[in-house]
């Protein structure tokens, strides 16, 4: 099982004590046909698909009307149980995105709706693979839940990447 999860260290003065922020990532990226499974994907696979930066907020506001776009890279939902950051990134076209999803209940179900949007598909970092691949978002962030409880609770560090978004990186350098 591949984890990845992006974090945030601040270390606060008074108090001197690290606050770790952690978050369930989930890579979208644009592409013609579903990509294969993680582990038959050859190195020069490209999704050869890009839409213009300003029509993927509308498509993902399309399922999710209370998303805030106030800053157009960086758009947040605060679900009843979960919220969400989309990073939209500086490319326009626009082939990739990524949600940095916190909390539980529903975000799951929510991160399965996104990921129905045509023409985008999603690689949960928690499991390695594209979502579609997987049995479920569910056990993606269950993966994400147990590897931040260990966080948490000290008995593992924080990881700031490992290989899988380093092979995706390179599927959209290819582009």
């Amino acid at each position: 099982m591949h984890i990845c999860m992006l974090m945030t260290i601040e270390t606060t003065p008074k108090l001197h004590q690290r606050i770790v922020k952690l978050s369930w990532d989930i890579s979208f990226m644009a592409a013609d046909n579903p990509p294969p499974p993680v582990s038959e994907m050859p190195d020069e696979w490209s999704g050869n698909h890009a839409e213009a930066v300003a029509d993927v907020p509308a498509k993902i506001s399309s399922i999710l009307p209370k998303t805030d776009w106030s800053d157009p890279k960086w758009g947040t939902l605060d679900g009843n149980s979960f919220s969400l950051e989309f990073n939209m990134g500086d490319d326009d076209p626009c082939s990739s995105f990524m949600i940095h999803a916190r909390g539980g209940g529903e975000v799951a179900r929510v991160i399965e709706e996104i990921a129905q949007l045509p023409g985008w598909y999603a690689l949960d970092t928690s499991q390695g693979e594209w979502l579609h691949h997987c049995s479920s978002a569910e056990a993606g962030i269950e993966a994400f839940n147990n590897y931040r409880d260990q966080v948490i609770s000290g008995q593992q560090e924080p990881l700031v990447e490992l290989g899988i978004l380093s092979k995706f990186r390179r599927w959209f350098r290819a582009r």
